[in-house]
Parts: C-alpha cells; structure tokens; sequence
C-alpha cells in the first residue's frame, strides 16, 4: 500500500536525517521510519482512549456506589451560604 503525504520541509529534513541514522542509507529505510512512527503513533493514540474508558468506569462506578465521608457531615446550605452572599 502506499501513502502520499505533503508535509513542511524542515519536518521532512529532520524525518529522513533521523531515519538513515537508525536504519542506514539502504533502501526501505524511509519505508522502515515511517511505519515505526505510523505504528507508534496509533498505539499511542489508542491508549489514550483506554485510559479515558477505565477512569470513566471509575467514576461511574464511584457514582453507583456512593463515597464514605466518614465523620464529616454537612448542609447544603452552610456550603452554598457565603456565595449566595454576594448577590444579596
């Protein structure tokens, strides 16, 4: 399969320097760069979208459960009061 791309000319510059340092001045070695990046890129991706789904397991499953707040009790009102002082 083949991908064409149109990206900035120092990107590029930077891209082929770094891939024939790894992988030499053979040929396939800007095909090799590539798909590594490629590779890399979707599996970073791809975490990121786990991640986000266990903390929102997480906070769905703390919102079923409830949280202890041990001794700590409170009021409503007592929380919101100063605020509402500032319209009055």
């Amino acid at each position: 399969m083949s991908l064409r791309l149109e990206i900035d000319k120092e990107l590029e510059r930077k891209f082929r320097e770094l891939a024939m340092r790894r992988y030499g001045f053979t040929k396939g070695a800007l095909k090799k760069a590539a798909e590594t990046a490629i590779k890399r890129w979707t599996e970073t991706a791809d975490l990121g979208r786990k991640e986000k789904s266990a903390v929102i397991a997480k906070s769905l499953k703390l919102l079923e459960t409830g949280v202890k707040l041990k001794k700590w009790k409170f009021n409503r009102e007592e929380i919101y009061a100063n605020r509402f002082k500032r319209y009055k």
